[in-house]
């Protein structure tokens, strides 16, 4: 069996292990996780992220880094880009017992979650194998046969404003959401134990830039982390 008919199968066993329907009290959540992983075709290293603040009022508790040789991380492949990054994460959440950091309530993850081909992106990936809440928040339209591919210059004319996307069999895949003055919106989706409805809600009062603040910051660490090791590489 070829590489990616295997993780087709694996795709499939955790979409039908992801739970979409979880209505969570919003009033309760009071930490929130962003995470994000930065490769760098340079120094051949990534660096994954996760950023904890306090919700709502978004101040920064702590920000957590793992480094990896890229050498050790799965090539990326399109349609399954979680195999090369869930594996990251589960390090650095594996770091993380290790230093006895409390993890927050709820995680969410650049990338998206039921919003892809086989409903399984990495922020559901993520969420089933870890049995952690998470959310996914695409930055750009995912292109595939089965979702239909919205117009994101003309359907959400207003700032804040949202859209639904759809699958081609009606499903409501992801939501649309036009987070500041930019034209470009992000794309919601649930992770796991997260509903859409409410996956959509948290991410509106995490934005205090076009990026969800959690995820902001962790992709800020790692991006900084990086260009410190250019700069010890170079010296």
């Amino acid at each position: 069996m070829a590489q990616t008919d295997e993780w087709i199968a694996l795709q499939t066993q955790i979409a039908a292990a992801a739970v979409h329907n979880t209505t969570i009290d919003i009033s309760k959540v009071r930490r929130i996780g962003g995470l994000d992983v930065t490769f760098d075709p340079d120094t051949k290293r990534c660096i994954a992220a996760l950023s904890i603040v306090s919700f709502p009022d978004m101040k920064e508790e702590h920000t957590e880094m793992l480094e990896m040789d890229d050498a050790h991380v799965p090539e990326y492949v399109s349609g399954f880009l979680a195999f090369r990054e869930v594996h990251v994460y589960e390090q650095l959440f594996a770091q993380c017992a290790e230093k006895n950091i409390e993890l927050p309530d709820l995680f969410l993850v650049d990338g998206n979650g039921q919003y892809h081909a086989r409903e399984a992106g990495v922020a559901t990936h993520l969420g089933v194998q870890l049995g952690i809440a998470t959310i996914g928040v695409g930055k750009k339209t995912y292109v595939a046969e089965n979702i239909h591919e919205p117009d994101v210059r003309q359907e959400i004319p207003q700032v804040h404003g949202t859209a639904p996307v759809h699958t081609t069999s009606g499903t409501h895949i992801a939501t649309m959401f036009r987070s500041g003055q930019s034209k470009y919106p992000l794309f919601v989706s649930s992770g796991h134990m997260v509903s859409l409805e409410d996956s959509v809600e948290i991410v509106k009062k995490c934005c205090m830039h076009r990026i969800p603040e959690p995820i902001r910051l962790a992709d800020k660490g790692s991006r900084a982390r990086l260009a410190d090791i250019k700069k010890e590489s170079s010296a």
